[in-house]
């Protein structure tokens, strides 16, 4: 769960309703004791000012976390759907630095193409097309 998730989350409970749901939380639910919601509110803020926080440095609120299974099927799943490696990124909330090592590590890319990603060129919609047909500013192919 990323830090904007959680927010959405505990947001949801200190305005006193259902987070999955939506529907207005019980009167005699824990949620809607004033010290229940005075809690939830300042989670809500700390929240806010992390997520903020992370924002504002430019890194991904998932940057530095384990990868699980299912974040890594995900992963390559939008890259065999041709998704690119910023648009990925962005889904994930990683930089895309982590998601083309990901993408070496699982054999979806080399090592050379690893590099070409990272470079922030990462217009072609997977990247091997784009190094295969690439050539150097003085006309050699790469």
């Amino acid at each position: 769960m990323t830090e904007r998730e959680a927010l959405q989350v505990v947001r949801c409970l200190a305005e006193g309703l259902d987070p999955y749901t939506n529907i207005p939380l019980p009167d005699d639910s824990v949620c809607q004791r004033s010290r229940s919601v005075r809690a939830l509110q300042l989670a809500v803020e700390a929240l806010e000012r992390a997520v903020s926080s992370s924002e504002r440095r430019g890194r991904a609120s998932n940057a530095g976390k384990p990868w699980t299974a299912e974040e890594d099927a995900a992963l390559l799943s939008a890259f065999d759907a041709g998704l690119s490696i910023a648009d990925i990124a962005g889904k994930h909330q990683r930089s895309r630095g982590a998601i083309t090592a990901r993408l070496v590590r699982a054999g979806k890319l080399d090592s050379d193409q690893h590099r070409f990603s990272i470079s922030g060129d990462d217009s072609a919609k997977h990247p091997p097309a784009a190094v295969a047909n690439a050539t150097y500013s003085n006309g050699d192919s790469v």
